[in-house]
């Protein structure tokens, strides 16, 4: 086996862990979808990280979607407070209990995303002026 053969499928394995990565899976579900060991799955995503953090290009794009994402998460939100007006219009208690608790899902996967992104920091979040 060549040596290019085998970076090719290196980056393969790194392409297929990060993709499920990113769709917000950790490494132990990772593991178990791709049959790779945990151990393996992390040292993937950390070398990922490194390669993708030393990219200029990369970042950049990171950048941009993070913005993406957290535009559309504060749509989200803003739709989920309109559910939750209606409901209180109409006093339908199941419809505001579920538009509260769908804020409090897409706002605990806003914060998530921007911690595994680095822009939180836990001590952050426990600060409250």
């Amino acid at each position: 086996m060549s040596t290019e053969t085998e970076l090719i499928q290196h980056l393969d394995e790194v392409n297929q862990v990060v993709t499920e990565y990113l769709k917000g899976n950790d490494p132990t579900v990772i593991s178990k979808e791709l049959d790779i060991p945990r151990t393996r799955v992390v040292s993937l995503i950390n070398e990922w990280k490194v390669m993708a953090s030393a990219n200029d290009a990369i970042r950049a794009r990171a950048k941009e979607a993070l913005v993406g994402a957290d535009t559309h998460y504060t749509k989200l939100i803003t739709k989920a407070y309109e559910v939750i007006d209606e409901a209180s219009l109409s006093t339908n208690l199941t419809a505001k209990t579920a538009g509260i608790k769908l804020v409090l899902d897409i706002e605990s996967r806003r914060i998530d995303m921007l911690q595994k992104a680095g822009l939180l920091e836990n001590k952050e979040l426990a600060e409250d002026d």
